[in-house]
């Protein structure tokens, strides 16, 4: 049985809150939670206020965990261009937002099993200090779940029979990546199917986060019903390819959300080009307790650049 027969394709219909939003082109806030283009956003709409989103000019130092699985034990799962576009964004990330080398890990195909994949957040715990921008970009598949939120990201040696043992679950992953994280921002890029919740479980766990992770950005490629479809066109994941030429369209002043946010229009036309009456939901999310910063630039500059203690390990 393929991969795509194994649920059901939904177009999810146009909501207005949308509409409203893009046109307002600010994102809807729910105390310190700025969250736009997702089901995150329509739930806190109705008692949420508006407010422009804000950047840290610079950070201490900068760190990045990127990952593009393409290959899988259930070989119905694999993915063209998830390599591609992992080696795509760690380019980007030193190429073009200054990040150095060095603080870039990067797994990719066979070499992204689970263990080292916990391995790598495990590494940039260890390397990023208060002060410090920590990103984690992950390309991979989404796993389809019966049951609400039981979805999980795939490793490139996850067991469709032990998927709690081999995968990550979605619901859960945010929550392990800031867990003694001592960054004081944290970007996380799922580019993987029904990942929005991804986002929706941070959105409810708001209570939980720490004030010291401040912003917290969300980003997400897909709705909770929806695949992250690739393009033999463009080789690449359709919404990896538009954010990364947007990133480097705007510049070193580029804020993540708020360029996510902006391709929402883009990346379904792209989508409907290639999947007729197919549809896409980007979904991005920026939280502040404390500083009222709610997005990022990831081209922004160090001011406190540190050697890796341990980039090889």
């Amino acid at each position: 049985m393929s991969f795509l027969s194994k649920f059901p394709i939904i177009v999810s219909a146009a909501l207005s809150l949308y509409a409203s939003l893009a046109s307002a082109n600010t994102p809807v806030t729910k105390g310190g939670i700025v969250s736009v283009g997702s089901s995150a956003a329509v739930e806190a709409g109705t008692r949420s206020t508006i407010r422009k989103a804000n950047a840290p000019d610079s950070f201490a130092d900068k760190w990045a965990v990127v990952v593009g699985v393409d290959k899988f034990q259930d070989q119905s799962w694999n993915l063209e261009f998830a390599v591609k576009d992992a080696v795509d964004f760690k380019d980007y990330l030193v190429d073009q937002a200054r990040f150095a080398p060095d603080h870039v890990k990067i797994l990719t195909g066979a070499d992204a099993t689970h263990k080292s994949i916990q391995n790598a957040i495990d590494w940039v715990r260890n390397e990023a200090r208060r002060g410090d921008l920590v990103v984690l970009y992950y390309r991979t598949r989404g796993t389809f779940a019966e049951q609400e939120w039981g979805n999980y990201l795939a490793a490139s040696n996850s067991q469709a029979n032990d998927l709690s043992g081999t995968a990550f679950k979605m619901s859960e992953f945010a929550m392990t990546v800031l867990d003694k994280l001592q960054a004081s921002s944290l970007a996380i890029i799922v580019d993987s199917d029904f990942s929005e919740v991804v986002l929706r479980s941070i959105h409810e766990e708001y209570d939980k986060l720490s004030p010291e992770i401040d912003p917290l950005i969300v980003v997400n490629s897909a709705n909770s019903n929806e695949i992250a479809w690739e393009s033999k066109e463009l080789k690449n994941s359709v919404f990896t390819h538009e954010l990364i030429k947007a990133l480097i369209a705007k510049g070193g002043d580029a804020m993540l959300c708020e360029t996510a946010h902006s391709l929402r229009d883009k990346v379904k036309e792209d989508v409907n080009h290639i999947r007729k009456y197919r549809s896409q939901g980007i979904g991005t999310m920026g939280i502040s307790k404390c500083n009222d910063t709610t997005d990022v630039k990831l081209a922004c500059p160090v001011t406190a650049p540190r050697n890796s203690a341990g980039h090889d390990e």
